[in-house]
């Protein structure tokens, strides 16, 4: 199968410029909500975005513009979820930390540490039990495989071959506080491998190698091989919450001996590769630049646009309704009946 890598590129620019034209506009306050950015991490939602179909579902961390991007998400419903707006993605009620988009399949964000991944499971659980080819892709950090919850989720897809794709962007910060200080050992793939779970490590900014584990990842869900666990190294380029940036200078579209691209940027590093085999020049980076630009500017102007009130019951979505189930072998439920006649026995849903 080959890979455009011109599109993943393209990809990674676009995540890399909304991100820093969140952080420009942001201390206007018109903002009012928590905002965790990915800069320096745009090559995994690229990627996963790249090799993913409609059908399939991510879901993502506190830190997910960037996935919700790369899955197909709309950008002034993004910039209007930032604003409190109605048009928002998830209607002004969650904010930055709160994404989701069932339109695209984007299955939401969650502000918990690892609170996404027994989402992610339970989706993939649906998918096996009606032997669907889509796949589940979830998103992690390094601070997330403390959480138990993780090797609960690892250890039943493991059992029911769930077609699953752990994807962990390990930037070895939990906020501010050093991998070295929190875990003993600092490489995570392998923890999951003596699971018996097929595992990768990419190494930073290795987009070639990265590619490869997506692709093979995604192949194996599909073709009902089970979960795969992949630890990708990163740099996070910000603070932990907030517009303050940390990282290198942005320079990406400046020719490689001024850009920077010896210094850990991820663009750069696949630019100076399509580069020097023929695929771009770099008149091409400075346009696509220029039109990533205009459309950031134009979705944010409509997105103020509809900023305002939310206009609606903030409590509308706590609690669901109507909900009906249906049991293989007692037709539709609208309720719980916690007594029943039934022995106990073995059940295996497969």
């Amino acid at each position: 199968m080959s890979v455009n890598k011109v599109e993943i590129l393209k990809r990674m620019v676009r995540i890399r410029m909304v991100e820093l034209y969140i952080a420009r506009r942001y201390p206007e306050q018109k903002m009012r909500c928590p905002t965790h950015l990915c800069l320096g991490q745009e090559a995994a939602p690229a990627v996963c975005g790249y090799f993913a179909g409609g059908d399939d579902i991510f879901v993502g961390t506190c830190r997910s513009h960037g996935h919700y991007l790369a899955k197909g998400g709309n950008l002034t419903a993004l910039f209007a979820e930032l604003l409190g707006s109605g048009k928002g993605c998830s209607k002004g009620l969650g904010g930055s930390m709160h994404l989701i988009d069932l339109g695209v399949n984007f299955w939401g964000t969650s502000a918990i540490v690892g609170g996404g991944i027994p989402i992610a499971a339970g989706a993939a659980f649906r998918l096996r039990y009606e032997n669907a080819p889509q796949i589940v892709v979830v998103f992690l950090g390094d601070a997330a495989v403390e959480e138990g919850v993780v090797y609960e989720t690892v250890n039943f897809a493991l059992l029911h071959k769930l077609p699953l794709v752990f994807v962990c962007e390990n930037n070895a910060l939990a906020i501010t506080t050093p991998i070295e200080l929190r875990q003993c050992s600092t490489i995570l793939h392998d923890r999951f491998q003596t699971m018996g779970m097929n595992s990768f490590y990419v190494a930073e900014n290795d987009i070639s190698q990265l590619i490869e584990a997506i692709r093979v990842s995604y192949a194996r869900a599909r073709t009902g091989l089970g979960p795969t666990f992949i630890e990708y190294r990163v740099s996070r380029w910000c603070a932990h919450v907030g517009p303050a940036f940390e990282g290198p200078v942005d320079l990406w579209w400046q020719p490689p001996a001024a850009s920077g691209g010896g210094h850990g940027c991820p663009i750069c590093v696949l630019r100076d590769e399509l580069i020097a085999g023929g695929a771009i020049r770099l008149e091409y980076i400075r346009s696509l630049r220029q039109q990533v630009q205009q459309e950031i500017e134009e979705a944010y102007r409509q997105a103020e646009s509809t900023a305002g009130p939310i206009g609606q019951d903030p409590a509308a979505f706590v609690y669901a309704s109507g909900l009906a189930c249906e049991l293989p072998s007692r037709g539709p439920v609208r309720g719980i009946e916690f007594r029943h006649a039934e022995a106990s026995k073995l059940v295996n849903a497969f």
